[in-house]
């Protein structure tokens, strides 16, 4: 994935020329055509993490995202320090994505303490509490690396292990955004409609979307701005570019 030339800017930010320029420029490092790149009138970025470790990076273009886990909740991207350090020569401030998942009780975290004061058969008010501690752990684990961003993203994929009860997912999820959102971040979602359904259910909550599997820049902007797959607007979708992900801020 999938630090944008921030999404909260709104939709459908028309690039200027210097910047149009510059998209072309990525569209062709990426190996997509330069009109494609350009004739989408969006700022276009890319998002990385643990698998673009070892490869060189393309210019990061109006903005980027970087991973800070490891594929996994309470877990960490050995290359967040260099990898933001790259993020940051885009033309606005890097953006961060955290893993999550809900292994429930056999996760070593499942009971660790938390915000919230649980029963010991309290299965919602554990997921919460696991949700919350992998925040913060995900947080620490940014400060410590010097990356620091008021935008986070819940990587919510069907990759990761998560529980049967969708209740249970949810729980986890809103632990998770409720930790970011009382360290001052806007919290996005990163899916796509069949994942989401599949791990929550459907549950529709207004939070910015991020959307997989757009096939091109000109496919992703197409996917812009409206309704996502959670009931929020869609504000980046992602599209395959080579070694990396790029993304479209709509």
């Amino acid at each position: 994935m999938l630090a944008p030339a921030p999404p909260w800017l709104g939709r459908r930010l028309l690039a200027v020329a210097g910047v149009l320029a510059g998209l072309a420029l990525n569209a062709v490092a990426t190996g997509q055509p330069a009109a494609a790149a350009s004739r989408t009138g969006l700022l276009q970025g890319y998002d990385v993490s643990i698998p673009q470790c070892s490869q060189p990076l393309p210019d990061p273009g109006a903005f980027a995202v970087v991973g800070v886990a490891g594929g996994v909740a309470f877990s960490g991207n050995p290359c967040l320090a260099s990898e933001f350090a790259w993020a940051s020569r885009a033309g606005a401030h890097p953006q961060l994505y955290m893993n999550l998942g809900d292994p429930g009780p056999q996760s070593p975290h499942w009971r660790q303490p938390g915000p919230h004061a649980c029963a010991a058969a309290d299965q919602l008010c554990l997921a919460r509490n696991y949700g919350a501690n992998a925040a913060a752990d995900a947080l620490a684990r940014a400060r410590a690396a010097g990356a620091r961003s008021t935008r986070w993203w819940l990587d919510i994929e069907t990759e990761n292990t998560w529980a049967p009860d969708p209740a249970q997912n949810v729980a986890v999820i809103k632990g998770a955004a409720a930790a970011l959102h009382s360290r001052g971040a806007t919290v996005g979602i990163y899916s796509t409609g069949y994942q989401w359904g599949q791990i929550t259910g459907g549950w529709q909550v207004a939070m910015p979307n991020w959307l997989g599997g757009g096939g091109d820049p000109a496919q992703a902007a197409a996917r812009c701005g409206g309704q996502g797959f959670s009931g929020g607007r869609v504000r980046l979708v992602q599209y395959p570019a080579g070694s990396v992900d790029g993304d479209v801020a709509c």
